[in-house]
């Protein structure tokens, strides 16, 4: 007689998200498991489209703070709507609020206009937003790790050089390497690049280009 198997460590890991997963009231059959740069709490996400959100959000330039706590709640279980489900909080620079929701409707190409081109602080963000915008996602799953890769390292310093030499004017990534190489090693460069970028303090190409040396970084101030 076959005896049932002891499940793998990775088996009940998995069992361990798709159970929070179920608790908000979602299938659990395509688990991404994120973390934001600057948070030490991952987040558990259920489809492609999520994944996508959180990657958008993060790269969207007029965001400086965005806040996944709606989906940590698990009080939300059977509420999704024709909008969609609450995906996060977000504010801008110039202190707009917004309540973000990911919304499988389909609408007419028209209707596709920039999701924040809005005085309505309910933004419905939906596949159509997200397809326009794959260079931003694939370059922020790339980012998003550099950062993560210096948070224990004191790169204050760092940050502030590099905004420095970009009050001169716009620098490609390969650029400021060759100015810091010298006394910063790659590894620390990039994830300071990244960090101001997140921050808000610069801009780059992202949405148009690929993350690679030849990233435009430029600053925020006039």
């Amino acid at each position: 007689m076959r005896k049932n198997r002891e499940p793998t460590p990775a088996q009940k890991r998995r069992n361990v998200l798709a159970e929070a997963i179920r608790l908000r009231g979602e299938a659990p059959f395509n688990i991404w498991v994120v973390r934001p740069p600057f948070d030490d709490k991952a987040l558990i996400l259920s489809s492609d489209a999520a994944m996508e959100l959180f990657y958008f959000l993060e790269g969207e330039p007029r965001l400086t703070e965005v806040d996944y706590s709606p989906l940590r709640r698990t009080d939300q279980a059977g509420s999704a709507s024709k909008e969609g489900r609450e995906f996060a909080h977000a504010r801008t620079g110039r202190g707009n609020e917004y309540q973000i929701f990911l919304s499988r409707e389909i609408a007419p190409v028209a209707d596709y206009r920039d999701p924040f081109d809005t005085s309505d602080g309910r933004i419905e963000i939906r596949l159509p937003h997200l397809d326009a915008n794959t260079q931003r996602t694939e370059n922020w799953r790339r980012i998003i790790p550099c950062i993560r890769r210096v948070r224990r390292h004191p790169i204050s310093a760092l940050e502030l050089q590099i905004l420095l030499r970009l009050r001169r004017g716009p620098q490609t990534i390969r650029q400021l390497t060759r100015a810091f190489l010298e006394v910063e090693s790659p590894a620390l460069l990039y994830g300071a690049i990244a960090c101001v970028l997140r921050k808000r303090q610069a801009t780059s190409d992202c949405d148009t280009r690929p993350w690679s040396l030849n990233t435009l970084i430029q600053s925020t101030e006039s």
